[in-house]
């Protein structure tokens, strides 16, 4: 995988931003993932949803999470308590640790990510079952569930090697693959 802010920064590093803006443009070059799901992929989002509907009927499906450079009273209480950092940026666990007041208790390797700075979120310990920890990916289209995934590691922080385990959702209820 080659995500846009990896894309957008070796462009950047090789002063070739032009050349591929332009190829974009054209239709030059065939990129799946669309544009906008970089906005989404930036932790930051998850911060400001937490800040826009924490204290509403939807605060229920958030975790607490607020930008590492908030000074506020509830950020300065859940990082003095169990906590996950992640960096804005970076996907599949890279960067991510889990800590306490007193320092990391897991974390994997950051290859370069956290520069652009980090989020805290409450910690909630995974469901575990046969030595894996899992964690449900869903989404939705247009107000209707539209997919889910199961991903499953040995680590408390998913990565990219765990178990992946796909399903649709359609009209016609839950189709698994």
């Amino acid at each position: 995988m080659y995500d846009w802010s990896d894309l957008q920064n070796d462009m950047a590093n090789a002063g070739t931003t032009q050349a591929l803006a332009e190829r974009l443009a054209i239709g030059d070059l065939k990129v799946i993932e669309p544009l906008w799901k970089q906005v989404l992929a930036n932790k930051g989002a998850m911060a400001m949803m937490w800040e826009q509907f924490g204290d509403t009927d939807y605060g229920q499906y958030l975790l607490p999470t607020y930008l590492e450079t908030d000074n506020s009273i509830e950020s300065t209480k859940l990082l003095v308590g169990m906590h996950v950092r992640k960096p804005l940026l970076g996907q599949e666990g890279v960067g991510i640790s889990i800590e306490s007041g007193f320092g990391s208790i897991e974390q994997k390797e950051s290859f370069g990510y956290g520069t652009e700075g980090f989020i805290i979120q409450e910690y909630i310990e995974l469901p575990e079952a046969y030595g894996y920890h899992y964690v449900v990916g869903s989404w939705s289209i247009d107000g209707a569930a539209a997919g889910i995934i199961i991903r499953g590691d040995t680590s408390k922080i998913t990565g990219r090697h765990c178990l992946i385990i796909p399903h649709i959702v359609s009209d016609h209820g839950l189709l698994m693959e």
